[in-house]
């Protein structure tokens, strides 16, 4: 298959080099600058990626009207639950004043927190069903609210 990617073209290179015993076309500085170098584009491209998906799922629940959603927790910050959406490769958010008087949710260790309104601890792995609250499209978030019968 035809080589797509820089860092790929240079192993080819070095590789090539070595069996037909030729001069190395890198010397040790250079392969550990072009590392690093070819390192971080991939992680700046693959943020992109992320955000491009984000942004196209938002304007898709701006343009279909969906509002309720099945989604499984996922981790948890003081102040918010992240679930991963069951039906779309995304991600929402649930505020603590949506889960508790409080503004900040008891957690017991990282894998729970204490959801006041229901009485018990809230898992990662949880499935909850969801009402959309608001999209952000500048920051990228999807906001809900549980429901919870």
């Amino acid at each position: 298959s035809p080589i797509r990617r820089y860092p790929d073209l240079v192993v080819h290179r070095v590789l090539s080099s070595l069996v037909y015993r030729n001069k190395l076309p890198y010397d040790d500085a250079t392969v550990q600058d072009l590392g690093h170098h070819c390192s971080e584009k991939e992680r700046l491209a693959m943020d992109a990626e992320r955000e491009i998906h984000k942004l196209k799922l938002i304007r898709y629940l701006e343009q279909s009207g969906q509002s309720h959603f099945k989604a499984t927790v996922s981790h948890f910050k003081p102040d918010r639950v992240f679930l991963e959406l069951n039906e779309f490769p995304g991600e929402a958010v649930v505020l603590a004043q949506h889960l508790t008087k409080e503004a900040t949710l008891p957690t017991g260790d990282p894998f729970s927190v204490f959801i006041r309104r229901l009485g018990q601890p809230a898992r990662i792995g949880d499935v909850w069903q969801l009402e959309l609250d608001r999209l952000d499209a500048e920051d990228m978030v999807i906001y809900c609210r549980p429901v919870f019968e």
